[in-house]
């Protein structure tokens, strides 16, 4: 169990309060149940790949014998986002209002191509990265373009 679990149950052992047992379980229970249901969609563990505050140091802490699945999925959907980097912009040509409100210039793309497990052992061996989402893909989108085009997807 996680620390959001611990709580609500430490809380119940402190009250004194027998009475309200039986309630703070029906959370507790409802939690389990979404929890176990969001380990069973992708979108939430990407989010959680994607930020460089997190990376990987959720899983490693409370479900450590999920990291090789949690990673091997990651580059499983990094898959659908690398390409010819020679021959692609960095982002879809057209509008750019985002960027701009961002600050995010169009750089160019390297001209070599890594391969996504060397894009990923990379972005993994970084140490967490506090300073907010935004600004880390604004300094490494060059460095691991793969991983940008999905954070930003």
């Amino acid at each position: 169990m996680t620390l959001i679990f611990h709580t609500p149950l430490r809380l119940r052992q402190q009250t004194g309060y027998p009475e309200a047992a039986q309630i703070v379980q029906k959370g507790i229970d409802k939690l389990i149940t979404y929890r176990e249901r969001v380990e069973h969609v992708p979108a939430y563990t990407l989010s959680m790949l994607v930020n460089p505050a997190i990376k990987l140091s959720w899983f490693e802490k409370y479900k450590p014998d999920k990291v090789a699945d949690v990673r091997n999925m990651f580059i499983r959907e990094l898959e659908r986002y690398h390409t010819d980097l020679q021959n692609t912009p960095a982002r879809p040509s057209g509008s750019n209002w985002a960027d701009e409100i961002l600050g995010m210039e169009s750089p160019q793309r390297p001209a070599h191509r890594r391969s996504i497990e060397d894009e990923v052992r990379g972005y993994f061996a970084e140490a967490p990265y506090t300073l907010g989402s935004v600004q880390y893909w604004q300094e490494n989108q060059l460095r691991h373009p793969t991983i940008f085009a999905l954070a930003v997807d």
